[in-house]
């Protein structure tokens, strides 16, 4: 349904349709940002969130909670909650403005849970509620944003088919970003079928995953892959692993998932609450794995399983310039599946996404793929017109330099 025009005075109800054809009503309540957001949001979003099997780890209260711990008072985030007609509460979320200069204008984005600009990852996104009331808190959710007098909607790593549900319903067709891939590993059924992973993959990508594991273990000796035992090994990995990414993303001129030592602490913290007495399905498990071959420390993986799914998050490998046979992210990757599909309690091994292009690697090492969304929704404004020309006319610039500097080098 066209969601409804945006008014100037707050909308307490909503009367939408959902796809029964019968009449939903919904009550909307916002809770403004303050210390005791979680504890009036947290019980609510607990509820909510264990009755979705498809919930994301980057939605589990134990992420959203130690998110809102650390960055809360910088972005100082909002809760919605949505309720029917007895008060039970069928959805809720938090969103967030931040406003930017671009050129004459400052422009209000808003974001959705516990994400914003440069801070942490958020894949898989969405507004949680309740199976059969989803369309119905989108419907108002859309009605809101269009009230709160923001100038755009930032739907950060939505799965793809609530962005397009949302796409429908604003008012405006203009619509910018992009979509990413998020290939994965259907581990479940690699042991249904009985099946070796490395017989799913192509006869190319066999070949070079059993070159690069037998040139390590020649050169180094046999691999070994462990999990930290503890949140004080794990911080110290995690250490080591933030100065090999860190490193690595140096010598490509861009700063790295950990910079900044606001960004660093929050993983710190997340490890302190996640590694130990967490099993993964109920409660968020963080997993620092180091592959080692011999005495060599190859590289680290920081994995994220929530509701059986193993999500790699990101990594620190050591290369070895001399020798391009030597691929420290193919044997991680393949020793860490390997890993899980025998541990026997995981479903799925996501690479998660993000980038706009394809990335080879992590379609090759995948069995199945998955849509994410990156979208920005303007308002139907004459300002936002011209902002959407600011940047289409910016971004159009950067590809001819980019073009330029590639011809002349």
């Amino acid at each position: 349904e066209t969601p409804q025009k945006p008014r100037r005075k707050h909308r307490p109800r909503a009367t939408v349709k959902v796809k029964r054809s019968r009449v939903m009503s919904l009550s909307r309540r916002l809770i403004p940002y303050s210390a005791e957001l979680w504890a009036r949001l947290g019980p609510i979003w607990r509820d909510i969130s264990s009755a979705s099997s498809e919930i994301s780890v980057f939605l589990s209260p134990d992420w959203t909670e130690v998110w809102l711990q650390h960055f809360g008072d910088t972005v100082r985030p909002s809760g919605l909650v949505w309720t029917i007609g007895d008060g039970t509460p069928v959805g809720c979320a938090l969103y967030s403005q931040q406003t930017a200069k671009l050129g004459p204008f400052n422009v209000t984005r808003l974001f959705v849970n516990a994400c914003g600009d440069h801070l942490t990852g958020m894949e898989y996104n969405e507004i949680p509620a309740l199976p059969g009331y989803r369309d119905a808190v989108l419907s108002d959710f859309v009605a809101y944003v269009l009230e709160s007098g923001a100038d755009e909607l930032a739907l950060t790593g939505f799965k793809s088919e609530i962005a397009a549900t949302i796409c429908e319903k604003w008012p405006s067709r203009s619509c910018e970003g992009y979509v990413s891939e998020s290939p994965f590993v259907a581990l479940n059924r690699l042991r249904e079928e009985k099946r070796h992973y490395l017989e799913s993959l192509s006869a190319n990508t066999r070949s070079n995953v059993r070159r690069t594991l037998r040139a390590y273990t020649n050169h180094y000796g046999e691999p070994t892959l462990r999990r930290a035992a503890d949140s004080n090994e794990a911080i110290s990995w995690f250490e080591q692993m933030v100065k090999l990414h860190d490193a690595r993303w140096k010598d490509k001129g861009k700063p790295g998932a950990f910079s900044g030592a606001h960004v660093n602490s929050f993983y710190k913290n997340l490890i302190r609450s996640s590694v130990e007495n967490a099993d993964g399905m109920t409660r968020m498990r963080l997993d620092l794995l180091r592959l080692q071959f011999g005495e060599l420390a190859t590289g680290f993986a920081f994995n994220l399983v929530y509701r059986g799914r193993v999500n790699f998050y990101q990594s620190g490998l050591a290369y070895q310039p001399h020798d391009k046979k030597l691929r420290p992210g193919l044997a991680l990757h393949t020793l860490s599946i390997e890993h899980y599909l025998t541990e026997g309690t995981t479903l799925e091994y996501d690479f998660l996404g993000g980038e706009p292009e394809s990335i080879q690697y992590k379609r090759s090492l995948s069995t199945d793929v998955r849509q994410l969304a990156w979208f920005e929704l303007p308002l139907p404004t004459a300002k936002n017109a011209f902002v959407r020309w600011v940047r289409h006319s910016r971004r159009k610039l950067r590809s001819l330099t980019r073009r330029s500097e590639s011809k002349d080098s």
